[in-house]
């Protein structure tokens, strides 16, 4: 359960990365946010892998995913074991066809329990949390506040996300690696929506 439990925020995370975000230096945190609000909408797919503080690989996980401002998102891991986590911006769907159990939660209860507020791309936001370093196609950001994670690193391609690094309070490191990435203006509207399968169990996050 406590992989299960930091995947779904190191998702919630990226989310949040992608559309939201302090600094060291204001040029840095302004170049940061211009690279992130470069586009609406992306998709591709990814792969995440996490390692112990002794380097030692505790899982790794495989799939797809589709994100629009503002804070919508679809990321359908494949492998090795199918899950769906769907926002609309407001509510979160956990859907786990191999339990047939879905969690329903507020995205804000997400975001209260996750390390970052990173991808609205509001450099107020940025400044207030964090503090940012680095230039064009890489970022080092550490929180000025007590969170989960001691520094995040962020990599960018050609104008798109390429990867993210997480370095958490235990020593762990949780790494993204995005592949096929398209931007584009807008998504259809049901990517980011969910209905429960007939039959399904609904746990509900209050």
């Amino acid at each position: 359960m406590l992989l299960k439990h930091s995947r779904v925020i190191g998702v919630v995370l990226l989310l949040n990365l992608l559309f939201g975000a302090g600094l060291a230096r204001a040029d840095s945190a302004e170049s940061l946010v211009n690279e992130l609000s470069s586009v609406a909408s992306l998709s591709g797919s990814f792969t995440q892998q996490q390692y112990g503080n002794d380097g030692s690989l505790l899982q790794e996980s495989s799939g797809t995913f589709v994100m629009q401002r503002p804070q919508m998102l679809r990321w359908e891991t494949t492998e090795p074991f199918p899950q769906l986590l769907v926002t609309d911006g407001a509510t979160v769907w956990l859907y786990d066809p191999d339990l047939e159990q879905v969690t329903i939660s507020r995205l804000d209860q997400q975001i209260s329990s996750s390390p970052a507020v990173i991808l609205s791309g509001d450099l107020a936001t940025i400044r207030r949390h964090y503090t940012v370093s680095g230039s064009k196609g890489s970022y080092l950001l550490r929180p000025i506040d007590d969170q989960a994670f001691t520094e995040l690193r962020l990599t960018f391609r050609k104008q798109m996300l390429a990867s993210m690094e997480l370095l958490d309070s235990l020593g762990q490191t949780t790494r993204f690696v995005f592949s096929g990435v398209q931007a584009s203006e807008s998504q259809p509207q049901e990517y980011f929506t969910f209905e429960p399968p007939p039959g399904s169990d609904i746990l509900i996050n209050e």
